[in-house]
């Protein structure tokens, strides 16, 4: 019977990989653009608690975060 990777071996990748993720073409010219995009329109957050559910790399959070 096959098996997948094993849970180790896949942490272990996704930490190598999101290391590096904010410096990817992707997140450079797409995922960066929208993340301020969406900063800049959802307005006031003080005093509010957001959620943020398997989002990346907790870019969303940390930009909310840095207009207090």
């Amino acid at each position: 019977m096959a098996r997948g990777p094993r849970k180790d071996d896949t942490i272990s990748r996704f930490d190598g990989w999101s290391a590096t993720y904010e410096q990817s073409f992707t997140w450079k010219h797409f995922f960066h653009p929208v993340h301020l995009l969406m900063l800049g329109e959802v307005g006031d957050v003080g005093g509010l608690s957001i959620l943020d559910l398997g989002c990346g790399t907790v870019n969303m959070p940390r930009g909310f975060a840095a207009r207090k």
